[in-house]
């Protein structure tokens, strides 16, 4: 089935519900039996689970598939954080068998504190993937995540979590900026183990030469557009995407990260 989500502005979707992983709410959910999705141009912000026993929260689920998710702007997403990963709060979740999914200009922001479930550890991922198929295609998105649980001392906030055993999971990923904030921020996560670098980054996936960890700069926590001095600025790869979330045509030599 082709799916097309676009131009759209979900905002402010609170739920109680008693549901996580791949069931938790979320503002945008593409099944696994998708042919060809379209994920683009949309805003959404605060998206939420406030049932206090620990459920999840998501701003995109893509469930396998062939998929493109492009020029969303993702911020705001928020739960009671709990330590396995299907209570956390993530910006996009890529999960199921994956046939073709492919993240471009996607610009995500986690950030605040918030209440967790327990104190025990826990926590949130800007960029979740827990897919097979080694299809994924990842390229200039800006990833920034300061999240905070204040139930806990324990808690990590990840810029990218990933499941897979190793980078062969990426079939490209590249000119991506990853930031996050000490001392809980983590810059990735490749089979469990934390990355904390760029360089170590690269060195686990094999790729993402050109990407960066740096903040990215946006005007607000809400507003994540590049403010003046932003190292998003022409640090992108020129790929088939060639408008962004507001029609503005793209370079196309040294396009902008998100």
């Amino acid at each position: 089935t082709a799916v097309n989500i676009s131009g759209n502005t979900i905002r402010n979707i609170s739920s109680s519900a008693s549901s996580s992983g791949t069931s938790s709410i979320c503002a945008v959910y593409i099944g696994p039996a998708n042919s060809s999705a379209n994920v683009n141009a949309n805003t959404i912000t605060g998206i939420s689970n406030i049932n206090p026993n620990g459920y999840g929260a998501r701003g995109i689920i893509v469930m396998g598939g062939i998929a493109t998710i492009s020029n969303n702007v993702i911020s705001d997403i928020y739960c009671y954080q709990d330590t396995a990963h299907a209570y956390w709060p993530i910006g996009i979740d890529v999960d199921g068998f994956s046939t073709g999914t492919k993240l471009y200009y996607n610009s995500v922001k986690l950030s605040g504190t918030h209440p967790g479930y327990t104190s025990t550890g826990g926590a949130s991922a800007a960029l979740f993937i827990n897919a097979t198929g080694g299809s994924l295609d990842i390229q200039n998105n800006a990833l920034d995540n300061s999240y905070d649980n204040s139930s806990s001392a324990n808690d990590k906030s990840y810029a990218v979590y990933s499941t897979a055993a190793s980078g062969s999971g990426f079939l490209f990923i590249d000119h991506n900026d990853y930031f996050t904030v000490a001392p809980i921020g983590v810059l990735g996560s490749l089979n469990a183990t934390d990355v904390t670098t760029i360089a170590a980054w690269r060195t686990a996936t094999g790729q993402d030469v050109h990407s960066i960890a740096a903040n990215p700069l946006f005007a607000t926590a809400t507003e994540l557009r590049p403010a003046t001095g932003s190292p998003l600025v022409n640090a992108g790869k020129t790929i088939s995407v060639t408008t962004d979330i507001t029609g503005f045509t793209r370079s196309v030599t040294t396009p902008t990260i998100g």
